[in-house]
C-alpha cells in the first residue's frame, strides 16, 4: 500500500483548527496534536518540502482547497497557481494561508508531493503522521534490503528525531525540512520490510529523563564516534564519543578529496570563512584535533601572510560534504599540478560522527545484534520507551 493512501483520514482531524491559527500567525498544534503528557496515537508533524519565491503550479486531481473561511470541492484535474499571497484557480483568487487535502499525489512542478499540504508564507509544507514520515525517511536514509534490525533501529531513531522536533519547534510554522541537512524523506511508495520495521518498533523512541533525545545519525564513523559538542557546541551527555569497531574498517570510506587552492578560496569567502579580499591560499594545516582524532579546527595560511583559523565543520560544509566526507583526517598533501596549487585530504569515514552510525548498525546486525543493542551501542545512558513515557 502506498503512503499516500495510508495518510488519508490521519491529518484531517487537524486541518482546520490548523488553518485557522495559519490565518493569524504561524500555526500552533491544538491540545492532542502535540504532546501533552499522554502523546496521541497520530502525532502530526509539519515537513517544509520548498520553499518559493515565484509562482508555482500546482496539479491536483481531486480533493478539497480550504483557504479562509472557504473550501472548495474539487470533482476534476485543476492546476492551480500560487504566488506569495494567493492561490489562483479556475478563474479565482483565494487569500493565503491555504490547505490542499487530496486522496492523491500532488505534482509540483516534477515533484510528487504527499501527505496534505500547506501553503504558507512563501513555503509548501506537507502535513503527515510521524509513522508514515518514519517510512518515509527509511526509504531515503537506508537500503530496504539492509537487515531488519537495521531497519528497526533507524525507524526509531527517525522517530525519535520527529517527535524532538516537534516538541522544540511546536510553535513554529513547520517542524523540519525533507532533505539530509535534517532527516532525507523520499517521497515514493515504501515495501514491506520497510512498513514491517516501523510498525514493529510503534511509538518507541529514545528517551533521556523522560524526553526523546536528540538522535543525531550519520553514515560511517570510520572507527570513534564524535562528541555532539565538537560539531553542534551541545554537550549532550548520551552523545559523547565511543569506539565503533563496527566502522572501522568499512573500505568503502576510506576517501580522497583534491581541490586547487583557488577553488578553496572562493568557498570560503562565499561562505564567510574568510574575507573577501584573500586572493589566494598558500597553505592548508591541521591546528587541532578534538578527543576522537577529527580536525577541529585548520590553520589556513594565505598568500598576503595572513593566517586564518577555520573550524573543521565549517570547512568541510563549505567546500562539498559528500566528497569532503569526514573531519576524520589522516593526511593533507599540498603539490603543483601544472602551475596550479592542489590540496588533497585522505581520511576514513562519512558524516559528522556524531550518534548511530548507520553502517556501523549493518555490521552489528550482521554479526547478530537486536537493535536493541545497536541503540543501546550509540547511544549510551538512553532507554528504549514509547511515546506514552514522555513527560
Amino acid at each position: 500500500m502506498s503512503i499516500h493512501r495510508k495518510i488519508q483520514g490521519s491529518v484531517c482531524a487537524c486541518v482546520v483548527i490548523l488553518l485557522i491559527t495559519a490565518c493569524t500567525g504561524s500555526p500552533t498544534p491544538r491540545k492532542g496534536e502535540g504532546v501533552w503528557g499522554a502523546a496521541p496515537a497520530q502525532e502530526i508533524i509539519r515537513i517544509a518540502i520548498m520553499q518559493y519565491e515565484q509562482a508555482l503550479r500546482i496539479s491536483v486531481e481531486e480533493g478539497n482547497i480550504t483557504a479562509g473561511q472557504e473550501t472548495l470541492k474539487l470533482g476534476s484535474p485543476q492546476t492551480l497557481t500560487v504566488d506569495p499571497v494567493s492561490l489562483h484557480i479556475d478563474g479565482r483568487t483565494l487569500p493565503l494561508p491555504a490547505i490542499i487535502e487530496s486522496p492523491k499525489p500532488l505534482r509540483v512542478e516534477d515533484t510528487s508531493i504527499y501527505g496534505h499540504l500547506l501553503i504558507q508564507d512563501g513555503y509548501l509544507i506537507s502535513m503527515l503522521p510521524i509513522e508514515i514520515y518514519t517510512m518515509g525517511v527509511l526509504n531515503g536514509e537506508v537500503p530496504s534490503s539492509w537487515p531488519e534490525e537495521v531497519l528497526k533501529a533507524q525507524a526509531v531513531v527517525s522517530r525519535t528525531y520527529a517527535y524532538f522536533r516537534v516538541l522544540q519547534h511546536q510553535d513554529e510554522l513547520f517542524h523540519a525540512g525533507s532533505t539530509e541537512m535534517f532527516q532525507k524523506f523520499d517521497y515514493t511508495d515504501t515495501n514491506e520490510a520497510i512498513e514491517r520495521a516501523v510498525q514493529d518498533t510503534r511509538d518507541e523512541v529514545l528517551l533521556y529523563q523522560n524526553q526523546p533525545i536528540e538522535a543525531f545519525f550519520h553514515a560511517c564513523s570510520g572507527g570513534r564516534t564524535e562528541n555532539s559538542r565538537d560539531v553542534f557546541q551541545k554537550d549532550l551527555p548520551y552523545l559523547r564519543s565511543i569506539p565503533d569497531p563496527y566502522c572501522a574498517k568499512n573500505e568503502r570510506f576510506f576517501w580522497s578529496y583534491t581541490a586547487d587552492a583557488a577553488t578553496i578560496a572562493k568557498a570560503l569567502q562565499v561562505s564567510g570563512l574568510i574575507g573577501t579580499n584573500s586572493v589566494s591560499i598558500r597553505d592548508i594545516r591541521i591546528h587541532e584535533r578534538t578527543g576522537s582524532g577529527r580536525v577541529d579546527t585548520f590553520s589556513i595560511q594565505l598568500k598576503n601572510g595572513e593566517r586564518v583559523i577555520v573550524h573543521g565543520n565549517a570547512m568541510r560544509l563549505a567546500l562539498d560534504a559528500k566528497s569532503f566526507k569526514s573531519l576524520l583526517i589522516t593526511n593533507i598533501e599540498k603539490r603543483t599540478n601544472s602551475g596550479t596549487m592542489e590540496f588533497t585530504f585522505d581520511g576514513r569515514g562519512y558524516g559528522h560522527g556524531v550518534g548511530m552510525s548507520q553502517w556501523g548498525a549493518k555490521e552489528m546486525a550482521d554479526q547478530g545484534f537486536t537493535y536493541r543493542h545497536i541503540l543501546n551501542h550509540y547511544y549510551r545512558g538512553t532507554r528504549i520507551g514509547t511515546i506514552w513515557d514522555i513527560r
